[in-house]
Formats: C-alpha cells, sequence, structure tokens
C-alpha cells in the first residue's frame, strides 16, 4: 500500500473532522 506510512496521520486527521462536526462528546 503506497499510502502506508500517511494511513495513520489520515485517520486521525478524519477523527478530529468527525469530533468537529458532531462536536464534542457529552
Amino acid at each position: 500500500m503506497v499510502g502506508a506510512p500517511a494511513l495513520p496521520e489520515m485517520v486521525s486527521l478524519s477523527g478530529r473532522t468527525v469530533a468537529a462536526t458532531l462536536g464534542p462528546p457529552g
């Protein structure tokens, strides 16, 4: 997989985007 090294960063960015969209839990 060519993008393997960037995968963790991409997942982290995706998670941050979802968190920003849904807002903080609670």
